[in-house]
C-alpha cells in the first residue's frame, strides 16, 4: 500500500511540471492522505476483510459492485445544480 502511495505522489509531482514548489508538494501529499482515509473508510463500510498477501477476485468484484450500487442509488452521476 505504501508503494502505491509513493508512486501516486511521484506521479502527481511530475504532473505539476514547472509549478512544483514546496507548497504544491505539501498540497499533493495532504490530498493523498485524505484519499487514503477515504479508501480506508470505504473498505470499512463494505466490510472488506484485510487479506494482505492474497488475491481474491470474487471479493474484489463484490466490492466494486457494492460501490457502484451505492453510487447509483445516491445519484452520484446525476446533474445537480
Amino acid at each position: 500500500m505504501m508503494e502505491f502511495f509513493n508512486q501516486s505522489v511521484k506521479s502527481c509531482l511530475r504532473m505539476l511540471g514547472e509549478n512544483i514548489n514546496e507548497t504544491n508538494a505539501q498540497r499533493v501529499a495532504r490530498s493523498l492522505s485524505l484519499m487514503k482515509k477515504t479508501l480506508n473508510s470505504v473498505d470499512c463500510d463494505i466490510s472488506m476483510p484485510d487479506n494482505r498477501g492474497t488475491h481474491n477476485l470474487i471479493a474484489a468484484q463484490e466490492s466494486v459492485s457494492q460501490i457502484v450500487t451505492d453510487l447509483i442509488a445516491g445519484k452520484a452521476f446525476s446533474f445537480q445544480s
